[in-house]
């Protein structure tokens, strides 16, 4: 521990130094005056490091600033707001004493001191320090280990909500999703679209190439259909296997058919081998349905809806976009969006 000891008598100064160091607290900084402490601890520059210093031995009677005035603007220094400071003095006035404890000190010694009395404080005081010191490791440590529970939180939840293929998001999120915005479509008399996607012959094409080139091709799907989003509330997530869904929120039939057209031509001009398929290149058929949702209708009809158009894209020929029959917005008391209702660019 290194203790700083500000008296401007020499002979006092050079007394407190050989008691500490007997006593086992060999590392002291002598100070002669207030002035020359405040240089040692840096005050005028609060940008660097504090200096080493566990425990101030102050006297109260300096010159220029007093042994109280030193106390107070040393306190001031949020850096040194813990670091226990003993006045050393001969006055025992409770006046002065009290003005001293407001300033900051932690004790107080009083002139002439013994040798006991003056260790045993000064002991006192630097277990306090020790403490301090340990709570505060204590602390940083706690605070560690709550940041890196949080930030390993948030990658499992991350993980939980991604699909571990395609890093698209998983069947939770999407159903999750569909959830609040089904709601919050509730509320606000709006559109939600959504386009359900299959492989063409994708079992076929796997018994061809092998299911490690399968999975490439579900991650290459995966890229294109992502790319045909632009609107950070809208997302594509893997339904199951070789489905996926494009979710799209405030979007009417026509705004969805026209994001599903995106996506098919852009899988399909991907251009990637299928011996087995239409073309001879991986392509997808989709299936559209939007509803604006009145109370108390349920989200599963919008899936159910464009599950039914997927089936029919697939009966007429696959790689192919297939509107739900009758779909479109909903009637609804508030028409937000004016004639056909998307909260999509159709052009």
């Amino acid at each position: 521990m290194r203790f700083l000891v500000v008296d401007d008598e020499r002979d006092i100064l050079s007394l407190i130094s050989l008691m500490l160091t007997t006593a086992g607290y060999p590392d002291v900084v002598e100070a002669t005056s207030a002035e020359e402490a405040y240089a040692y601890l840096r005050l005028g520059e609060p940008e660097r490091a504090p200096a080493d210093v566990d425990l101030v031995l102050m006297d109260m009677t300096l010159p220029g600033d007093d042994g109280t005035a030193a106390v107070a603007r040393i306190r001031a220094d949020a850096r040194y707001r813990d670091i226990p400071m003993i006045m050393v003095t001969a006055h025992n006035e409770d006046a002065t004493l009290q003005r001293a404890f407001d300033a900051g000190v932690t004790d107080y010694i009083r002139k002439p001191f013994g040798r006991v009395e003056f260790l045993a404080r000064v002991r006192a005081a630097a277990a306090l320090k020790q403490e301090l010191d340990q709570r505060k490791a204590r602390e940083r440590d706690l605070i560690r280990t709550a940041e890196q529970l949080q930030a390993t939180q948030q990658v499992l939840e991350r993980l939980s909500l991604s699909d571990g293929l395609t890093g698209l998001a998983n069947r939770r999120c999407f159903d999750d999703t569909l959830s609040r915005e089904w709601e919050r479509a509730q509320r606000d008399f709006t559109s939600v679209g959504l386009v359900m996607c299959d492989l063409d012959y994708f079992k076929a094409y796997n018994d061809s190439y092998g299911h490690p080139a399968g999975d490439q091709v579900l991650r290459s799907v995966a890229q294109a259909l992502e790319g045909a989003i632009h609107r950070t509330a809208d997302i594509a997530a893997r339904y199951g296997g070789e489905e996926f869904v494009i979710l799209l929120p405030e979007t009417d039939a026509e705004g969805a058919r026209v994001v599903a057209e995106l996506a098919r031509g852009a899988v399909q001009a991907m251009a990637l081998p299928h011996r087995e398929g239409i073309a001879r290149v991986v392509t997808v058929s989709m299936g559209v349905a939007a509803i604006r949702p009145s109370h108390g209708a349920r989200a599963a009809q919008l899936v159910a809806d464009a599950d039914e158009a997927l089936y029919r894209a697939k009966q007429q020929g696959r790689n192919r976009v297939v509107m739900h029959e009758g779909g479109g917005p909903e009637p609804g008391p508030l028409d937000v969006h004016g004639g056909a209702g998307s909260g999509r660019p159709v052009a």
